[in-house]
C-alpha cells in the first residue's frame, strides 16, 4: 500500500553535503506520502458514513465523529434532568453561535477563519456566522445559516442551498439564521406555560401591532434555552452567552450547566476522536 516516489534527480557537480541533503528530503516525501495513502478502513473508505476531506488521498473526517460527540451531550444532559424536580424534557434545547466572520482593521479582507472550538465539537461546520440547536427531547440537530445575498456568488462561487448543507454536515434541518427565533418558539411551547411573564409597555406596543409571535405564555414550566456561558481555566477567558430576543429571554439559562457538562464530555475522546488524533500526530513526528 505504499506508492514509492521516484529517486530526485540529484545534477552534476554536487558537493555530498547537497546530495544527502536530497537523500534524506526523499526520505520524508515518501514517508509522508505513504502514511497519506495507507488504506485503513476507517480513514480511506466510504463504507462507513458520509465524510469530509480536505481533497484527494487525505484523512477522512467522517460526519459520525460529531454525531457521536452531540450524542454524547444529550446524555449527560438528559442524565442530569433525570434527577430534577422536573425531568420533563419537552422544550428544552440547546443553542449555541459558531464563529463570526470578521475583516482586518478597515479593509474588506477576511484573516483565516477559526471555528469557535465547542461550535465545531459537536457540528464540524467550517463556515463562520453558523449556529445550532440540539432538542433534548428529539435529539434532533438543526442549522441555521446566513442568508447571503446573490451577488455573494460573483465573487466567491454558487451558494449552497439548505438542502446541500443538510447533507454536508449530516444534521436533520437546515434553516437561515432569521428563522431562529421563530424555531425556538415553537420548541418551548413544547414544554407547556405554567409560568407567568410580566408584560411590558413595549410588549403591549408589539401586541398592538400584531407582531408578537408568544402562542399563550412566553414562559412555561420545563421549556429552557441551555446557552454556552463558562470560564475557561487554561485562558482564563469567558464564554459569554448569546443574547436571545425579547420574547425568548424567559426562557433563557445562561448559568455555567451546558459549559461544564460540554467541557467534560470532551475530556474522554471517542474511537472517532483518538484515531483522527494518532493521524495528526504521526504526521506532525514526520514533520519534524
Amino acid at each position: 500500500h505504499v506508492r514509492r516516489l521516484p529517486p530526485l534527480y540529484h545534477p552534476p557537480h554536487h558537493s555530498n553535503r547537497h546530495q544527502t541533503t536530497f537523500h534524506h528530503q526523499s526520505i520524508v516525501l515518501v514517508r509522508v506520502n505513504a502514511l497519506i495513502l495507507r488504506e485503513e478502513p476507517s480513514i480511506m473508505s466510504s463504507d462507513t458514513g458520509p465524510f469530509y476531506s480536505m481533497g484527494m488521498q487525505t484523512y477522512r473526517v467522517h460526519l459520525a465523529l460529531y454525531a457521536t460527540n452531540r450524542e454524547k451531550l444529550l446524555n449527560y444532559l438528559r442524565s442530569h434532568y433525570s434527577s430534577c424536580d422536573n425531568p420533563n424534557l419537552a422544550g428544552k434545547v440547546v443553542y449555541l453561535e459558531g464563529g463570526i466572520s470578521t475583516t482586518r482593521d478597515a479593509t474588506d479582507h477576511e484573516p483565516l477563519f477559526r471555528q469557535e472550538s465547542y461550535f465545531h465539537y459537536l457540528f464540524g461546520v467550517r463556515e463562520p456566522d453558523v449556529c445550532g440547536c440540539l432538542e433534548l427531547d428529539t435529539g434532533r440537530a438543526t442549522l441555521f445559516i446566513p442568508k447571503l445575498p446573490e451577488d455573494y456568488a460573483t465573487i466567491m462561487g454558487r451558494i449552497k442551498t439548505c438542502e446541500e448543507v443538510k447533507e454536508e454536515y449530516g444534521v436533520d434541518e437546515v434553516r437561515y439564521v432569521e428563522d431562529i427565533e421563530e424555531y425556538l418558539l415553537e420548541i418551548v411551547a413544547r414544554g407547556g406555560s405554567s409560568k407567568t411573564h410580566e408584560t411590558t409597555s413595549d410588549d403591549a406596543e408589539e401586541k398592538k401591532d400584531g407582531s408578537n409571535h408568544d402562542n399563550a405564555s412566553p414562559s412555561s414550566s420545563s421549556a429552557q434555552i441551555l446557552l454556552m456561558s463558562g470560564l475557561n481555566t487554561d485562558s482564563g477567558k469567558t464564554s459569554k452567552a448569546p443574547t436571545l430576543p425579547k420574547s425568548l429571554q424567559p426562557y433563557a439559562d445562561s448559568t455555567d450547566l451546558l459549559h461544564t457538562l460540554l467541557a467534560e464530555c470532551r475530556v474522554v475522546k471517542s474511537p472517532h476522536e483518538l484515531q483522527l488524533m494518532r493521524h495528526v500526530t504521526e504526521l506532525t513526528s514526520f514533520a519534524h
